[in-house]
């Protein structure tokens, strides 16, 4: 069983960033600290164009593809995610089980120290758009797509999860929106991705995580 375990989360036969040259690693890796430190600095300033966030990892990627040539999966472009679509769904099922756990867990600890459950409804239709598509494709766009594959062109994968993670929690101070969810998700979409082999499917799972609590606030809102 462990052996099973281990095998899922192996990053061993992960694409990204193989089979670079090292002057091509070198610079995809300092290209992508340059687009993160870019945002982190953006978002610290609480004044900007939403669409002018999104340019820096654009003309990363368009870089990106252009030093990897031919090796469109060192850089994340693959329709049919790795190992099979099968994982996958497994995958899906395996997080709904936990996440279902971690919010029956909330609302126990919640009403065993008497302390109020304020859920919430969407602010408007801008609001939704922008937790389940907006932000998931420009987070990963950034922290994903030219973060980690900066990183793991050069460095260990598992590195690239860790300052992937460790960089998505503190966006989230920057969006005065710190939680258990935001601290932890971005070493998952890390793992994802590299495990995977397509940005196809951090963004997937981001969408779909922002959605589902989206939903459950809303049900919430109306039951409690």
């Amino acid at each position: 069983m462990l052996r099973r375990v281990r095998r899922a989360l192996s990053l061993a036969d992960s694409p990204i960033g193989r089979d670079l040259a090292r002057p091509v690693a070198i610079a995809m890796f300092v290209v992508a600290l340059l687009v993160v430190a870019r945002d982190l600095k953006l978002l610290g300033a609480f004044d900007y164009w939403r669409g002018i966030r999104l340019a820096p990892p654009a003309l990363a990627v368009c870089l990106f593809l252009y030093l990897a040539r031919d090796n469109l999966d060192a850089v994340g472009i693959r329709l049919r995610p790795l190992p099979s679509l099968r994982f996958w769904l497994v995958t899906i099922l395996a997080l709904a089980i936990i996440f279902a756990l971690l919010v029956v867990g909330t609302i126990v600890v919640y009403l065993a120290l008497d302390m109020p459950i304020t859920p919430y409804l969407p602010e408007s239709f801008d609001y939704v758009w922008n937790a389940v598509v907006d932000a998931p494709f420009v987070e990963e766009s950034i922290y994903r797509w030219v973060f980690v594959t900066g990183i793991a062109a050069l460095a260990p994968r598992w590195s690239a999860v860790v300052l992937s993670g460790a960089t998505f929690a503190y966006l989230h101070f920057l969006y005065n929106n710190p939680g258990p969810d935001n601290f932890i998700g971005g070493y998952f979409f890390a793992w994802m991705y590299l495990r995977s082999g397509s940005i196809l499917v951090p963004i997937a799972f981001h969408a779909l995580g922002n959605g589902t609590l989206i939903l459950l606030n809303v049900i919430a809102y109306y039951a409690l």
